[in-house]
């Protein structure tokens, strides 16, 4: 019994792997809205009915990939320095620049709320690492402050805007975390 639990297990694995790789390698050619359900799963070898049996739809396998991603932020984050985390999201940029903008360029509502939730995340969680008391009411808000202005940048690169090819997200996401965990311990 456990031998057939451990194979389904692997199986299951595998498919997320092919379904993740799928959803990258297709926003490196095109626009999440015009990425389908086939396209993803004949880009992952897998049918219609495996894909369905593990997502919902291509929103929550962007979800999905979002959350892997998050976790492996969560530990790259160092409670001594922003460094580690500044070269994750430098490489992931530089790694992920079409995905990026082929996520972003006509983004709708849900993917905003996806990426939003995702930031929203990370910002919270690099608080929680660095020992920010977590319980000022204006924390929420500050946080969301970060997570609408870190959008903006993501949205100006992955459009090409500004011309200047030396802006670095990871750098005015510093300057906004340094602003946020400032103000939170000047609130004591």
């Amino acid at each position: 019994m456990s031998g057939n639990l451990r194979k389904e297990d692997l199986r299951v694995v595998k498919t997320y792997i092919a379904l993740t790789n799928a959803l990258i390698e297709l926003l490196n050619q095109r626009n999440f809205g015009k990425i389908t359900v086939n396209d993803l799963c004949e880009e992952a070898l897998i049918s219609r009915a495996a894909f369905y049996a593990h997502f919902n739809d291509k929103y929550d396998l962007l979800n999905y990939w979002l959350g892997n991603l998050f976790e492996q932020i969560r530990n790259t984050i160092n409670d001594e320095t922003y460094e580690p985390l500044e070269e994750l999201i430098n490489t992931f940029f530089e790694m992920h620049a079409k995905v990026i903008r082929n996520l972003l360029e006509d983004a709708n509502k849900e993917i905003v709320d996806i990426v939003h939730l995702f930031l929203y995340s990370v910002i919270d969680c690099c608080m929680e690492e660095l020992g920010c008391e977590r319980t000022h009411h204006n924390q929420t808000i500050l946080i969301n402050f970060c997570v609408g202005g870190t959008m903006r940048l993501i949205t100006m690169q992955a459009k090409g805007r500004p011309s200047d090819d030396s802006m670095q997200i990871s750098n005015y996401f510093y300057e906004m975390m340094t602003y946020l965990i400032n103000w939170d311990k000047n609130q004591s």
